[in-house]
């Protein structure tokens, strides 16, 4: 995510969170919370609110094309429950930050519906409590309804957090290095999450495509394995 070619991490933050975030450096507010979709939302690494994290992001970084982020995109099987898609996703971003010392925001989206009609009465009577969770699950789990395209957006920043200051020190340099940043998208796709609690869905878990990654390297096409948004 480069400076210049995308609107930023802050809109892009409050897009895939649903929600209405404020970008210091640019002094546009974007505000994504018609939008509906969001299942789970959560942060690794950061405890201070996401318009905090990615406005911190944007002042780490000087030149007008630097990188600020990256981001991750996974699909999940429509099988898991919803709280193991939770424990998976946060399980998996807990492994980069300890490999990495970034901080990361995660969001589990709910598929499309084939129709948009549709779509949008789900969404209205779940924001209303027509419906409860487990019935929306069980809807957005509908074949006949979804294209069933549970998936995961991984926003992570592109330098290591400082456990003394809190803010943002070296740049993650091996991740776009031509010789080194390959070997670490592999990596990143041979990563699982630190604990997967249930070992009936172990085997569900295999066919996960972690590390689909977005801009991970400066060279080399690496396409996203994972959905859009």
């Amino acid at each position: 995510m480069t400076r210049g070619k995308t609107a930023g991490p802050v809109a892009r933050a409050a897009y895939i969170a649903r929600c209405r975030l404020h970008d210091e450096r640019t002094g546009q507010t974007f505000s994504y919370t018609r939008r509906g979709g969001l299942l789970e939302e959560g942060t690794v690494n950061w405890m201070t609110g996401i318009e905090r994290l990615w406005n911190e992001v944007e002042r780490s970084e000087k030149r007008k094309n630097s990188r600020v982020a990256r981001e991750i995109r996974v699909a999940l099987p429509a099988e898991l429950p919803l709280d193991e898609m939770r424990r998976v996703v946060h399980g998996y971003c807990c492994n980069l930050v300890d490999r990495h010392g970034l901080a990361i925001q995660w969001v589990i989206h709910a598929p499309r519906f084939h129709d948009r009609a549709d779509g949008r009465r789900v969404e209205r009577q779940y924001r209303q409590r027509v419906i409860d969770q487990e019935e929306y699950f069980h809807i957005l789990s509908d074949p006949a309804r979804t294209n069933m395209n549970f998936h995961a957006h991984i926003l992570m920043s592109n330098r290591r957090k400082d456990r003394d200051t809190g803010g943002f020190a070296e740049k993650i340099r091996c991740l776009d290095n031509i010789r080194t940043g390959p070997e670490e998208v592999q990596c990143m796709r041979r990563l699982r999450p630190i604990e997967f609690p249930l070992a009936r869905s172990r085997d569900v878990l295999k066919r996960i495509p972690f590390g689909s990654s977005s801009g991970t390297t400066r060279r080399g096409p690496y396409a996203p394995l994972g959905c859009g948004a």
